[in-house]
């Protein structure tokens, strides 16, 4: 289930930004000085979603869907998860409803995603839900692949 980010989810906020396996391919844990100000600002946006396990009622992750910093008329999918949920499917699950209420919020918006070249899963994922590869850069000293939803039909 995704449902927007209440403040009760600041522990796992804390936990994802700080743990540098999830943050591998994200510029590494998010500086002590930076964190209370990221988690002052994460509750309540529009866009951005808990992933919550439905029977077990565990916040496992997030998903964002934000404008792009680099491009007008675009808007960026962004996800993180708990290690211990990895491989499990959640993230196909969540990204995908994600992208669908995206799809209709975005109004006109194309979506997109970045990650690492050498994220090799997350670039699976995104093929998997859809998104084609459409352009290397890169950022944060680091070689990217920029992903757009293929139109459909």
């Amino acid at each position: 289930m995704l449902r927007p980010v209440e403040t009760a989810d600041f522990p796992l906020l804390r936990t994802l930004w700080t743990d540098p396996a999830v943050r591998r391919f994200l510029g590494g844990p998010v500086p002590a000085e930076r964190l209370d100000r990221r988690l002052a600002d994460a509750a309540n946006q529009r866009g951005h979603f808990t992933v919550v396990l439905t029977e077990a009622r565990q916040a496992v992750g997030r998903v964002t869907l934000d404008p792009d910093h680099r491009a007008a008329g675009r808007a960026e999918i962004s996800y993180e998860f708990l290690p211990a949920y990895a491989g499990r499917g959640y993230a196909s699950e969540a990204v995908g409803a994600a992208l669908t209420w995206g799809t209709q919020a975005a109004h006109g918006h194309q979506l997109i995603a970045v990650t690492q070249a050498a994220n090799v899963r997350s670039r699976r994922l995104l093929e998997r839900l859809g998104l084609l590869a459409t352009e290397h850069l890169v950022e944060y000293g680091q070689s990217q692949v920029l992903y757009a939803l293929a139109p459909s039909g």
